[in-house]
């Protein structure tokens, strides 16, 4: 005998069970749907990416992968000495990756950044430099960007993109003046040069 078909009960009782289940089910369906339009996810920005910093300021240049191309960034705080790859730490700044281009380096991603542990009065300068030129490139592009942290928050205060031609070229990206952790004026770009304050190479 089968059970499944005792009396008819088992097949009533499923009935009723689908009727009660699948009308809950649609609502709760519903339910998540209008939760996640009316409260939908918030795409991380740029400038919140950064927030976790371990610094008040903080300094990146990328020129293009998988070239063998050796360029330097370079940064000077207040009252401090320059920090690049020949002096990796201030009072202020320290360099956290030197890249050679191709040498030592398993990513073929080309990029450095420096971090300010605070941000003291007065004018800072940022520059790029062209090192090594392996891959024999006319023209190296360089982009920069700047970001100053105001608590639960970072801004990008100068973002630009410079273009290297030749070795031992040295290009100022940015000139700014901080008060009180705050960007005063705009920043600018006169030449200032950095290596041959910590006896660079030329």
């Amino acid at each position: 005998m089968n059970n499944w078909d005792d009396d008819g009960q088992t097949t009533t009782g499923t009935m009723l069970s689908d009727v009660l289940f699948n009308p809950g089910m649609i609502f709760f369906m519903l339910f998540l749907m209008v939760l996640v339009f009316v409260n939908p996810p918030k795409k991380q920005t740029q400038a919140e990416a950064v927030v976790k910093m371990p610094g008040n300021i903080m300094v990146w240049i990328r020129w293009p992968d998988y070239a063998d191309v050796d360029v330097d960034l370079w940064a000077r705080a207040p009252g401090d000495q320059p920090v690049g790859y020949s002096n990796r730490a201030g009072n202020t700044f320290n360099l956290l990756r030197d890249d050679l281009g191709n040498s030592r380096d398993t990513t073929k991603l080309n990029y450095e950044v420096i971090f300010g542990r605070d941000m003291p009065n007065g004018q800072y300068t940022i520059n790029v430099h062209l090192f090594r030129n392996g891959s024999q490139l006319t023209e190296v592009l360089v982009e920069a960007d700047i970001f100053i942290s105001y608590g639960s928050r970072a801004d990008s205060i100068a973002k630009k993109k410079v273009i290297l031609t030749q070795v031992g070229q040295e290009i100022t990206v940015a000139n700014f003046f901080l008060e009180n952790g705050k960007l005063i004026g705009k920043p600018d770009d006169t030449y200032t040069p950095l290596r041959a304050a910590v006896g660079g190479p030329q």
